[in-house]
């Protein structure tokens, strides 16, 4: 593998990093709002996490035949890891064609 490719990766971990990093406080306002008791404050937090970590790892997958990876494309990462049933289901669709 060359230093390229091992960049491409690390900007591409990088974007799935971040997605995440964002994701943990709008989890976490999230289930302070829908939670009236301890016990459903940490599942709606846990819910939520665990939807936008899946979604990270979906799109890391999704993009590892991806050229480059660049501001734009890390910044759609962080909007697209909370949608990423659209992408997934874009991609079925183009592969069955």
């Amino acid at each position: 593998m060359s230093l390229k490719n091992n960049k491409n990766e690390a900007e591409k971990l990088l974007g799935s990093v971040l997605a995440v990093l964002f994701a943990v406080p709008i989890s976490a306002y999230l289930g302070s709002m829908f939670g009236d008791t301890y016990n459903a404050r940490v599942t709606v937090y846990l819910c939520i996490l665990s939807w936008t970590i899946l979604g990270s790892v979906v799109l890391f997958i999704l993009t590892s035949k991806s050229k480059t990876a660049s501001a734009k494309s890390i910044f759609l990462w962080i909007i697209s890891v909370w949608v990423w049933p659209l992408p997934l289901i874009g991609y079925l669709i183009r592969r069955k064609a």
